[in-house]
């Protein structure tokens, strides 16, 4: 896809999006596996446009994903922005174990408390200035989001430190 809007009217399955170059797909239900990511043996994923997912999504959201925005109102499966080279990731539920594993750059956003792999290095507390235009932004598009994370400060992760550390996961306190 590399422009042009799409919704769906209930659920996806995997591989939706798979090496996106623009536009915007919104799922009114939940997704599959593998959302944003590249088919297996390529070397990169969606490289742009916006995935916005009002429920649930699961495995590997955003693998080797090169740039571009995806949104998940509910829970996430394991190994959420896998091997991730650039872009962005907001996931409101649970985000299951292996959480950037292998990631090279981009941000992972949680709104739940997530168990890091110890890849994940500890870097500050983070008022971040983009969130509140993002979060009002995903408020107005009917995601779930809890009133509390809208003024919330992030506990700021760096890593994968296997793959150099330039990627980051912040998570909402």
């Amino acid at each position: 896809m590399r422009g042009g809007t799409l919704v769906i009217k209930g659920n996806a399955g995997d591989w939706l999006g798979a090496h996106m170059i623009g536009g915007r797909i919104t799922v009114l239900g939940s997704a599959g596996n593998f959302v944003g990511s590249g088919y297996r043996g390529e070397k990169q994923g969606m490289a742009g446009g916006t995935i916005l997912i009002k429920g649930n999504a699961g495995r590997a959201v955003g693998a080797r994903m090169k740039g571009g925005f995806i949104a998940v109102g509910g829970d996430c499966e394991e190994a959420l922005g896998y091997g991730m080279l650039n872009g962005t990731i907001v996931v409101a539920g649970y985000a299951g174990i292996r959480v950037g594993s292998n990631m090279k750059k981009g941000t992972i956003i949680l709104l739940e408390a997530a168990k890091l792999s110890p890849v994940f290095y500890y870097n500050c507390i983070y008022w971040p200035t983009f969130w509140r235009l993002l979060y009002t932004d995903l408020k107005s598009r009917g995601f779930p989001l809890s009133a509390s994370c809208e003024i919330a400060a992030f506990k700021r992760y760096r890593g994968d430190a296997n793959e150099g550390g330039d990627g980051e996961i912040l998570i909402c306190q």
